[in-house]
């Protein structure tokens, strides 16, 4: 199993909001791990933090379940996918 990281990332930048948000994907034994952090500067950043405390943190949330989800669905489909085709032959 390799032991590499791979990471992805974009950012935003205008004169009241400047943003960075990266994904490190690291392969693990079945899976792969998803690290993934950003960062908010200016004033617009403040603002949104102190109007929405946790919107960040559950928007990350969010993502990372409906990901974790998608990928384990397709885990199965695959599987099952395979096994008709083992039977066909």
């Amino acid at each position: 199993m390799s032991s590499s990281r791979t990471g992805k990332g974009w950012s935003g930048d205008n004169p009241s909001f400047k943003v960075h948000h990266a994904w490190v994907l690291v392969p693990e034994r079945g899976g792969t791990r998803v690290i993934t952090e950003e960062t908010q500067k200016g004033a617009d950043a403040i603002k949104f933090r102190l109007e929405q405390p946790n919107a960040m943190y559950d928007g990350h949330d969010w993502w990372m379940s409906a990901l974790k989800a998608r990928s384990e669905r397709m885990a199965r489909h695959e599987k099952a996918a395979a096994g008709k085709r083992a039977d066909q032959h």
